[in-house]
């Protein structure tokens, strides 16, 4: 075990901070019919229909009857007034993959008409560290780098334990080096702590919060756009008010997810963690256990426990310890729902 990771383990033993949460309603909104007028400028409608199916599912009828009413498209061609709003948003983009890249610029609040900070956002992993910042909160400016979203998480989560230490720790201005093991130790317990690496850790959250299954650029924008264009920002959901609409809930989002090693199956915390991410009302991990404990018991759940050694991390398994009866479960099964 590396210094960074014990270190971890005692922070997590000893009033560890709380983990940062994610959540969709800190994204700019984006404005559908805007949103389609920026793609039916850089491809014929049937490619445009195609990238809002990947970014919005179910709502590309939605979306296009929307760019039709007010007057941006026609027949899946954009009109005078579409190009007008177009060029007002973002330079033209020559394909899809650009203005995607520009819609999801402007959902962490980066105009595609301040080139500097576009093409800075464009680089390496920079929409991935910006949709981070904008997520959790953070007060890193726009465009931020790798290395200045970790060094936020690290303050706010010095400042949540120890508020007196605001003033000074606001002061305090990040600067380029090796990582500090304590600082990337902090950062990574008020994550959780359930990934040994930073990376991981963060690259976990992005993937949950967005609901895309990898942090590469085009997965992040198309996760981005869809979280904004769907009607963001998002109200918290109404308790689910029976059993069933509740398992309907936690059955939607299983499917989507894993807790790799195990196939088919994935932790009740992890499951908890996306559920807040995405605004469910889902109420304390403890109030969530026991209704996911209760719809196993209904027959709308199946829930396995964790008993043989592995890889599993201690701190999740622990998050998702849920009491059944004289037994405990760990994981919900989603192979077969």
């Amino acid at each position: 075990m590396s210094k960074a990771q014990h270190t971890v383990g005692a922070l997590s033993e000893a009033r560890a901070p709380s983990a940062l949460t994610p959540n969709l309603a800190r994204l700019d909104r984006l404005d559908p019919a805007l949103a389609y007028a920026v793609l039916a400028s850089a491809a014929p409608a049937p490619a445009v229909n195609i990238a809002l199916g990947e970014c919005c599912g179910a709502d590309v009828e939605r979306i296009s009857a929307e760019a039709g009413r007010v007057g941006y498209a026609s027949s899946g061609a954009l009109t005078e007034a579409g190009a007008a709003a177009v060029a007002a948003f973002a330079p033209r983009a020559r394909t899809l993959d650009a203005a995607l890249s520009m819609l999801a610029a402007a959902v962490v609040g980066v105009s595609p008409h301040d080139k500097p900070r576009f093409a800075a956002l464009m680089r390496q992993d920079r929409l991935a560290a910006a949709a981070l910042a904008k997520l959790l909160g953070l007060t890193t400016g726009p465009a931020p780098t790798r290395l200045q979203v970790r060094f936020e998480m690290a303050r706010a989560a010095l400042i949540e334990r120890a508020p007196d230490w605001g003033p000074a720790l606001k002061a305090v201005a990040p600067r380029s080096g090796p990582a500090n093991p304590l600082l990337s130790a902090l950062t990574l317990a008020s994550l959780g702590a359930e990934r040994k690496t930073l990376m991981e850790a963060e690259t976990h959250m992005l993937q949950n919060a967005l609901g895309v299954k990898t942090a590469s650029k085009s997965d992040v924008a198309r996760g981005l756009v869809r979280a904004a264009v769907g009607g963001n920002p998002r109200a918290p959901e109404a308790k689910p008010a029976t059993p069933a609409d509740f398992a309907a809930v936690v059955r939607r989002l299983s499917r989507t997810m894993e807790t790799k090693p195990y196939a088919g199956r994935v932790a009740i915390a992890q499951v908890y963690d996306a559920g807040v991410a995405l605004g469910h009302a889902f109420g304390t991990l403890e109030e969530f256990k026991a209704r996911v404990a209760q719809a196993c018991r209904d027959g709308l759940l199946d829930l396995e426990r964790y008993d043989i050694a592995g890889p599993m991390d201690a701190a999740l398994r622990e998050r998702s310890r849920t009491p059944f009866g004289r037994d405990e479960r760990h994981f919900i099964v989603n192979q077969y729902i």
